[in-house]
């Protein structure tokens, strides 16, 4: 059987801070989760981490450390150059600042690809395929030779930027016109309170806005409204995969995301877009996964990465 250096695996996502702590063979030992603060400063970030730190079982100095990180990340020190969902992170060199605070070497790398990492263990050896996170943006990671692919300014697989239109849909990374503008979770939310009426708020309060759940499902109930909304975010996605494929030739896309639970709808239209964009020599060759589920995806990943060093 394969060993592995035992260790520990985080994710700082957009919501939520986790750790998993992976024994020789793989196997998860223990896992937490912590909600993000309220204070998304550095500060309350690194409280945060210590917090979660604090509750995991002791290891060895030698033990690897992997953290995924919701930004895209340059150079030797992780630098964020990207990072709509943390913004105190922005232009800070994360390794170090991670060192600092975990007491050890640190193999710190983007989300997505700590997601493509895992799935690059369930494929095929050596299958070239995109993998793509679909949630609040839309993120993804390339698989290339059997191994993540992070491109020459780590922003490989940020297919959530490819430009979909419409010229004046602003999206998180100040760009108009993304993909994650328009089929996001954030961009259907935003789409919605412009054209869907706000719920009736009891007592004079604010009614909350909608969230991209809220609209999934209602379109699940035939609300025509929300399946327009539904359908395209659909379209465009499926489109825009489609476009990827059709241009590196890598015939296959695992995506995955907690949008499509409960909104099966969703997977549907974009395979179906997916299917009408391809060009000839890839029809019936090329394919869209949904991605199974894997308990602690992204944490996982980073700890698998860190395998190979900081």
């Amino acid at each position: 059987m394969h060993r592995f250096r035992p260790g520990w695996g985080f994710d700082l996502g957009g919501t939520k801070l986790e750790a998993v702590r992976v024994d020789q063979r793989g196997r998860l030992q223990a896992y937490r989760t912590l909600p993000l603060p309220e204070d998304r400063s550095v500060k309350g970030l690194a409280s945060a981490i210590r917090a979660l730190q604090a509750e995991l079982p002791s290891g060895h100095p030698t033990d690897a450390c992997g953290f995924s990180v919701a930004a895209v990340l340059q150079g030797p020190l992780a630098t964020a150059r990207m990072a709509p969902n943390l913004p105190a992170l922005l232009d800070r060199p994360i390794r170090p600042w991670l060192e600092r605070l975990l007491g050890g070497p640190v193999r710190v790398v983007n989300d997505a690809n700590a997601g493509a990492e895992v799935e690059r263990g369930r494929r095929p050896p050596g299958e070239d395929f995109l993998y793509v996170i679909l949630g609040t943006g839309i993120g993804g990671g390339w698989v290339l030779s059997g191994q993540v692919y992070e491109g020459a300014f780590g922003s490989a697989g940020e297919v959530g930027h490819v430009y979909v239109g419409p010229p004046d849909r602003l999206c998180g990374c100040g760009l108009r016109g993304c993909l994650e503008a328009t089929a996001g979770g954030a961009g259907l939310a935003r789409r919605a309170e412009e054209l869907m009426p706000r719920r009736s708020a009891a007592e004079g309060k604010t009614a909350p806005p909608w969230t991209a759940r809220e609209v999934l499902l209602r379109a699940e109930r035939g609300d025509p409204v929300a399946r327009g909304l539904r359908d395209e975010a659909g379209l465009v996605l499926g489109r825009a995969l489609a476009s990827l494929a059709n241009a590196t030739g890598v015939g296959t896309v695992v995506i995955e995301g907690h949008l499509f639970r409960g909104a099966p709808g969703y997977f549907r239209a974009v395979r179906r877009a997916w299917g009408e964009g391809l060009i000839r020599p890839l029809r019936g060759r090329a394919r869209l996964w949904k991605a199974l589920p894997f308990p602690h995806r992204m944490a996982y990943g980073a700890w698998s990465l860190a395998q190979r060093g900081p």
